[in-house]
């Protein structure tokens, strides 16, 4: 959503859309501010660092290109007649300070599985381990990232199984990491797998989903941080920004738009 008068904008107004959503069973939502919206929290809960996604260009017509908005709302749930229900509604609520900017559906591909076929979301971290990955210290929001894929399957279909897994890191059957003798350095898993100064692994919680059809299709992708610097890393490595090659999944998937949202602890609402 974009906010056209912030003058009526109120972080209550926010409450009313997780009261509502809290009515419907099955329906979960996600709100991420972006850096205009923070702005009006409680000093106390603001991000501090926080910047909206500005955007990145790598090596030849590499690019993660920008498309940051002002206010993201995430409902999920096994019901869509629910969901589309919701979201209407909210669409109303909002629609006297601000207007929708972009909609996308997203759906479930073989248990949780990317449209290449690959498991998404393999090295997670558990649910205990993920509130220090994914939220921020003493704050408990989370920083977002979100950005929108289109893969060219027809592209990553013509390699043979092994070279599939190369390119990923893993194995198609049971997403296994592949040998440190058998993992290339330009691998998906390569790329994105990165370490603080003690050389600890510094991990982010993803949520993706499918979006698409025959002609057009790819992966909505999100990752839950405990502070931006670690995300842009990732994606500078992605591009390979860090002296390194780029990741070789970016030959068969682009980028077509990114943002950086803040989603903050529910008690900032009320």
């Amino acid at each position: 959503f974009e906010i056209s008068d912030s003058s009526k904008f109120e972080l209550g107004s926010l409450n009313q859309i997780k009261l509502h959503c809290s009515t419907v069973r099955g329906v979960n939502v996600v709100i991420g501010l972006g850096k205009s919206l923070i702005e009006k929290l409680p000093s106390e809960i603001r991000p501090h660092g926080f910047r909206d996604f500005e955007t990145i260009n790598g090596s030849s017509e590499l690019s993660f290109p920008s498309c940051q908005h002002d206010l993201w709302i995430w409902l999920h749930g096994n019901k869509e007649d629910s969901i589309f229900d919701i979201a209407r509604t909210i669409n109303s609520l909002i629609s006297p300070f601000g207007s929708l900017a972009h909609e996308e559906k997203g759906f479930l591909y073989q248990s949780n599985r990317d449209l290449t076929g690959f498991e998404d979301g393999t090295e997670n971290p558990n649910v205990y381990e993920a509130l220090n990955s994914a939220t921020i210290s003493g704050n408990m929001g989370s920083i977002v990232l979100l950005q929108k894929w289109q893969h060219d399957l027809d592209k990553f279909e013509e390699l043979s199984l092994c070279e599939k897994e190369k390119v990923i890191g893993r194995s198609l059957v049971g997403s296994e990491e592949l040998d440190v003798n058998e993992m290339p350095d330009n691998s998906h898993v390569s790329r994105v797998t990165i370490t603080d100064n003690n050389g600890d692994e510094l991990e982010i919680f993803r949520r993706s989903v499918p979006w698409g059809g025959i002609e057009s299709h790819g992966l909505i992708f999100l990752a839950f941080s405990a502070d931006i610097e670690r995300l842009e890393k990732m994606l500078y490595r992605m591009a390979g920004l860090d002296g390194e090659t780029p990741d070789r999944l970016i030959d068969f998937t682009r980028v077509l738009r990114s943002a950086y949202y803040f989603a903050p602890p529910v008690e900032a609402f009320q």
